[in-house]
């Protein structure tokens, strides 16, 4: 395969394919779905709070987060609300949590949870 002035670009075509490859591999990785909130705001603080309460449950599939509060706590953000989850011995119960979560990097520094879940 030659252009116009005789040269060929068939060595070309490797590097160039694997670079838009990686390229739209990227795009794909990087384009889903993000928090509902970034750090700082207060529904990054109650994306934060949930994510944490979740990991500490013994079926966190089972977990439907059914209602959900914040307040400013000036440093922190404050979130409550109520999660009904599948308990270790298979009941469903719907137990209260609190959360605080800092204010300008998103991460919970305290958080109440009922034992058992």
């Amino acid at each position: 395969m030659s252009d116009l002035g005789g040269r060929s670009w068939t060595p070309l075509l490797v590097p160039v394919g694997a670079a838009a490859f990686l390229v739209a591999a990227w795009l794909v990785v990087t384009s889903g779905p993000g928090p509902a909130g970034p750090p700082g705001t207060p529904e990054g603080a109650v994306e934060s709070c949930k994510a944490a309460v979740t990991e500490r449950l013994s079926r966190p599939d089972s977990a439907t987060f059914t209602s959900t509060r914040w307040d400013d706590g000036g440093t922190v953000w404050e979130v409550s609300g109520v999660v009904a989850v599948t308990a270790r011995d298979g009941t469903p119960v719907e137990a209260p949590f609190q959360c605080w979560a800092g204010r300008t990097s998103g991460e919970v520094t305290s958080l109440v949870l009922p034992g058992g879940l």
